[in-house]
């Protein structure tokens, strides 16, 4: 959850420099961070055997942003990031 909104703190930065705000209510983020958990879990596995060649930050930032694209891109979570506006032309 705290990792959510970590990602949603930078959403919104990027959001006011647009002039805009994201709302999001609470079980939004809570249903968002029940499948974030369960995808993560999918995408840590796929590293799990390569051998990468990368600080461990660095390898935790691609697999935490390989798992927000790829949750961006169902359509449940459509409408929720469509309110982000231009971060949606990243999936």
């Amino acid at each position: 959850m705290e990792r959510l909104r970590g990602m949603l703190s930078v959403f919104q930065l990027i959001a006011e420099e647009q002039g805009r705000n994201i709302e999001v209510s609470s079980e939004e983020v809570k249903e968002l961070a029940q499948a974030i958990a369960r995808r993560i879990a999918m995408v840590g596995e796929k590293y799990e055997k390569t051998k990468v060649d990368v600080d461990r930050e660095t390898l935790l930032v691609r697999i935490y942003s390989e798992t927000l694209k790829n949750e961006m891109a169902e359509s449940q979570w459509k409408d929720f990031f469509s309110r982000v506006g231009s971060l949606t032309s990243i999936i």
